[in-house]
């Protein structure tokens, strides 16, 4: 039973070490610290114990870092500057009692109570308009100039008639546009005087109300024109035509005292509504 066992030990020793099998300890030349066969006990054995290695501790590692992901940066989007014209030039200024238009170096004012009265009554504000008042009044004056700038009046001498009654066509239609623009601009401007007036807030939604009225006998007058000019300028008759260009003479001068008259009162109810923003807004 013995024998089966170191063999049964023999054969694991073998099984564990491979095809070497180690000598018998104690044989004469087997080296110290190499395994051998103790044939008593059956076990693989040294015939020497290794010396104690001393303990050391394995120091810790530390921890892999985390991969360093690189964020794709995007181009910033840069919207692109829209410049819009404001509505009525910005030019203004406010005292205590008056709003001031500003041209250069030329600085004219008018005083609040004129502005209120203009605004009071359209009546009135027309009435000095056609008598030269308003317009002789230095701020008056200075709008006047600062339109015209703008503006190069239409004086055609020349012989094609038909070509000069075109001109003043189309100049007449350029300067109604104005007007309708100078219109929708009055009903937002009363709209704000009707907040920031509540005195007068009736009247400034009945001229709201006139001034949107306006815009659409206004804008038939393109369409009536160019309607009838075709046939003005097929005629052959020079004494028609010259009639023709007297009246395309007349439509032009008209539309173009309109135009000058509601850029003006456009502007000083503009200066109206700046005044009283002004004056809220101040500490």
């Amino acid at each position: 039973m013995r024998g089966c066992l170191v063999a049964i030990s023999f054969l694991f020793a073998v099984s564990v070490f491979g095809q070497t099998v180690p000598p018998p300890c104690g044989e004469k030349g087997v080296p110290d610290n190499v395994p051998c066969y103790d044939a008593k006990s059956g076990k693989v054995i040294h015939t020497e114990t290794p010396a104690n290695v001393p303990h050391q501790d394995i120091p810790l590692q530390p921890p892999p870092a985390e991969p360093v992901v690189v964020p794709k940066l995007q181009p910033a989007k840069v919207a692109p500057t829209v410049t819009v014209p404001p509505q009525v030039p910005q030019n203004w200024s406010y005292q205590s009692d008056a709003s001031c238009y500003h041209d250069g170096d030329t600085v004219q004012c008018c005083d609040v109570a004129t502005l209120q009265r203009y605004a009071s009554s359209r009546v009135q504000f027309e009435a000095q308009f056609q008598a030269g008042q308003v317009v002789g009044e230095a701020i008056g004056a200075l709008l006047v100039r600062a339109w015209m700038q703008h503006r190069l009046k239409v004086d055609l001498e020349r012989k094609d008639i038909r070509q000069q009654i075109s001109t003043y066509y189309n100049a007449s239609y350029e300067l109604n546009d104005e007007v309708m623009h100078d219109q929708d601009a009055l009903v937002v401007a009363y709209t704000s005087l009707a907040q920031l007036d509540p005195s007068r807030r009736t009247l400034y939604e009945q001229a709201a109300k006139d001034s949107a009225s306006l815009n659409p006998r206004l804008a038939m007058l393109r369409p009536t024109a160019e309607k009838n000019l075709p046939g003005i300028l097929a005629a052959k008759d020079l004494k028609f035509l010259r009639k023709n260009l007297d009246l395309a003479k007349q439509v032009y001068n008209l539309t173009l005292d309109g135009a000058k008259r509601e850029y003006v009162y456009a502007q000083l109810m503009q200066a109206l509504v700046g005044y009283y923003e002004h004056q809220r807004s101040a500490p």
